[in-house]
């Protein structure tokens, strides 16, 4: 997923001075930090420059005294910083901005980074070891993410990542007939990754290009809202049926799908953490690295395609998912050029549509506001500058209480339209992870009723 990633965090007891060589030593671990972009006879690649005083000084940026922790969730950088975090400048990928915050005699940070050097994993993994550094501890270098990538690249010619693709270009062979499926609306221009081939202005279009429309700069879609719900039998469902709990998310987000369009099929993206080593024998990959400790973004984006029958019960449709979702994680670093290279012009274009909505699952969200309250370097602010119209980031905060966040693109859709599908949400995984709706008809599901939710 491309886009930028903004963090804003305030040390409890760092000094501006001890922060900044902490990030130092950071940027000589971490050798994915030290990344541009270039192009070698047209082939894009990301250079790793050797660390050096030079490096540090381009990016990490002292900025001037803040008055409180809050001063640094407006904090803007300066707009030539964030022009350059963009892969095809050629500039850093990742730039650090740290303050002196008064009224705590602490230190603030400022992280902008590009998503194509880190994932959520890498992320967290880059927060842990910084806050060793300044608690004084040495860290290892993290897994090179060189090793991925190349291996990714020797490899995906590979019978395995052939499997891959044909297993998707099947799904998606005949989808052509049914753009009337893909949701949510595209309703202007520019979206960052779709496809504007043959776009027309849908009715009522009164927008000029790309135009915010809520008044804010759109830094309502990229803060998010969130919602939440008590799921008390959701561990029961999962315990007594197997099914996963990302599962019961991606159905509500089906759901919500076909209320809107009326279609029996529903189609969006999940991210896959993809921390396996692609392409590889398991019998090869247990004498390389973890992948879990991989320096980089090994993050996919995988296509569903959810067929729904509306006699189908709850049951029938969470197995089926279920089994569907073992294969898209077998198959999620199938290449993607290939298997565009295997549909027709209307399949390939609603294969590109797909990519406005997708289903984020966060696997580390429990436990997560006692580890802020230890944390040495808590998050006090964070935002995505994302590549899509609808980015739906689910959660388990406990074993009872689920969250849904959403961010979307201001230019597509307004904050109150966005809560109103938030909510709808919500409803759906409800209802689909009571067991009692188990033998339920997907008919009889709340989305189906008419009138506002």
């Amino acid at each position: 997923m491309a886009g930028t990633v903004r963090l804003a965090s305030v040390t409890r007891s760092t000094s501006v001075m001890r922060l900044r060589e902490s990030l130092e030593s950071l940027l000589a671990k971490w050798m994915i930090l030290r990344s541009i972009t270039m192009k070698f006879d047209k082939t894009p690649l990301f250079v790793a420059l050797r660390a050096s005083t030079k490096w540090s000084d381009t990016v990490i940026t002292e900025a001037p005294e803040l008055e409180t922790p809050d001063d640094l969730c407006g904090f803007t950088l300066p707009e030539v910083h964030k022009k350059t975090v963009l892969p095809r400048n050629g500039g850093p990928l990742a730039r650090f901005v740290i303050a002196n915050i008064k009224s705590t005699q602490t230190a603030g940070l400022v992280v902008l980074i590009h998503h194509v050097l880190v994932d959520a994993l890498s992320l967290a993994s880059l927060r842990e070891d910084l806050e060793q550094l300044l608690g004084g501890t040495e860290i290892e270098p993290p897994t090179s993410y060189k090793l991925f990538a190349d291996m990714f690249y020797q490899h995906q010619q590979s019978l395995p990542a052939q499997v891959g693709v044909e297993f998707y270009a099947t799904r998606f062979r005949g989808v052509g007939s049914l753009q009337d499926a893909v949701w949510p609306p595209q309703r202007c221009p520019g979206w960052l990754i779709g496809d504007d081939a043959g776009w027309q202005p849908p009715p009522g279009y009164k927008h000029s290009g790309r135009k915010q429309i809520d008044n804010d700069g759109g830094r309502a879609g990229l803060a998010g809202i969130q919602h939440h719900t008590r799921v008390e039998y959701l561990a029961n469902l999962v315990q007594t049926h197997h099914i996963s709990e990302p599962i019961v998310f991606k159905a509500a987000c089906a759901l919500v799908n076909m209320r809107h369009t009326g279609q029996s099929e529903a189609f969006f993206m999940n991210t896959q953490a993809g921390r396996q080593w692609p392409f590889m024998n398991p019998a090869v990959a247990e004498y390389l690295p973890n992948p879990v400790t991989i320096a980089g973004n090994t993050m996919a984006l995988v296509p569903n395609r959810v067929k729904v029958d509306q006699d189908q019960t709850v049951g029938d449709l969470l197995r089926q998912m279920e089994q569907e979702q073992r294969l898209l994680t077998e198959h999620a670093h199938a290449p993607v050029a290939s298997i565009k290279s295997q549909l027709d012009s209307d399949d390939l274009r609603i294969f590109e549509q797909v990519q406005r909505q997708v289903v984020n699952w966060s696997p580390n969200t429990r436990g997560m506001v006692a580890r802020e309250a230890e944390a040495e370097l808590p998050v006090v602010n964070a935002e995505m500058y994302i590549d899509v119209i609808v980015n739906w980031h689910c959660a388990m905060l406990d074993e009872k209480t689920a969250r849904v966040m959403v961010q979307w693109d201001g230019c597509q859709v307004g904050q109150e339209e966005v809560d109103s599908w938030a909510r709808e949400f919500i409803v759906a995984l409800e209802w689909l992870a009571d067991p009692a709706h188990w033998d339920s008809t997907i008919k009889e599901s709340p989305l189906n009723t008419s009138g506002a939710i």
